[in-house]
């Protein structure tokens, strides 16, 4: 067998540990985002709080400055008299 084959054999069994190296960093990635990926749809299938809610929020709101326009009101009305 020439050298030269023996030369091109050595690089190829290099090439291909690099190759075999470059697939398991790729592929253990893969899996890291595939997890990160589930997970992530896990939590979005469930179901936010109620307190969590900005529209819950809004509407307390709204109520609370109702109120307190009222009961101002009322305030203004019996300090007049």
């Amino acid at each position: 067998m020439p050298t030269s084959w023996m030369a091109d054999y050595e690089k190829l069994g290099a090439h291909t540990t690099r190759v075999e190296d470059l697939y398991r960093i790729d592929t253990g990635a893969l899996e890291f985002k595939l997890q990160y990926t589930q997970s992530q749809l896990e939590e979005a299938k469930m179901p936010v709080p109620l307190t969590e809610r900005p529209l819950l929020w809004a509407g307390v709101g709204v109520i609370m400055g109702g109120a307190a326009v009222v009961f101002g009101g009322y305030a203004i009305a019996g300090a007049a008299n």
